[in-house]
């Protein structure tokens, strides 16, 4: 029997991981998820990333259960996975292409709603600016027609941005805490006492 002693620190993101590990991998399951990679996740490569995805989450919970048993094996390849999935991150927009991002657009039912939020927005813009010169008001109807035709881009650009900095803040902090001197001591091979 050892006499290794887990810190609240190591529980807490071994749970973590755990579970966040696992909704991301119900999520992915879930059917429509399955259909947007399989038709349009890079096409030629989407059911290979898809099976990759599934391995690696499930890879990364059987990590998160051995962070828990205090493997010596598991940190490490946890603080690679976390290295790796960095590496990702940066290579992602590089690999994203035309045929992914037209799959993330709306239903045809929300495109409908959003071209009549635009047309309704576009007759109110037009109400607004009867008072600017007749010369500049072309020039205004074609720079907001611009805007509302790449608000969708940018918000999706805007979030997609965020959830990437919260990701690549996580992996740096598991990376951190788990390559800290007091951490991997724990993680150290104890003999059993005979």
């Amino acid at each position: 029997m050892s006499d290794k002693k887990r810190s609240i620190g190591v529980t807490i993101f071994a749970v973590l991981i755990i579970l966040s590990t696992a909704l991301a991998l119900l999520y992915t399951l879930y059917p429509k998820c399955i259909k947007l990679h399989l038709e349009s996740f890079l096409k030629p490569y989407g059911i290979i990333l898809y099976i990759l995805i599934v391995v690696l989450s499930l890879f990364e919970i059987t990590l998160g259960i051995n962070i828990l048993r205090l493997k010596e094996w598991a940190r490490r390849f946890l603080v690679k996975l976390m290295i790796f999935y960095i590496g990702l991150q940066f290579l992602m927009p590089i690999a994203e292409n035309k045929e992914f991002i037209r799959s993330q657009e709306k239903s045809a039912g929300q495109l409908l709603e959003m071209q009549e939020y635009k047309e309704k927005a576009m007759a109110s813009f037009e109400e607004d600016i009867k008072k600017y010169p007749p010369e500049k008001q072309e020039t205004l109807k074609q720079t907001y027609s611009k805007v509302l035709e790449n608000a969708p881009r940018i918000g999706r650009l805007i979030i997609v941005s965020i959830l990437n900095v919260i990701f690549f803040l996580w992996y740096l902090t598991i990376i951190f805490f788990f390559t800290r001197p007091k951490v991997k001591e724990q993680f150290k091979f104890q003999q059993p006492n005979a």
